[in-house]
């Protein structure tokens, strides 16, 4: 351990003195350094992992993958019409 850090209290990993929580295992300022192995609810409801991917990593987001789902979607639907109809003329 270096003098820019501290041990958590919870699970004794190394964490740098300026960081708001333990990386390891999610200890933090806001929830408490407790040494419980409950961790407070950290809201995962509201928790977009989309919204997350892009802005963590924007030069590997496909900016496109619904308008895929779309054609592909309406092919489908064309391709069902087409067969009713075509039953239905011959």
């Amino acid at each position: 351990m270096s003098s820019e850090s501290f041990n958590c209290p919870h699970c004794g990993e190394p964490v740098p003195l300026n960081a708001s929580m333990c990386r390891n295992c999610g200890s933090s300022d806001e929830y408490g350094w407790n040494e419980s192995d409950a961790i407070a609810d950290l809201g995962d409801d509201d928790f977009d992992y989309d919204e997350f991917v892009a802005r963590e990593f924007p030069d590997q987001v496909d900016q496109s993958p619904a308008e895929g789902k779309e054609i592909l979607f309406r092919a489908v639907i064309l391709a069902i019409i087409l067969s009713f109809l075509i039953s239905w003329l011959f």
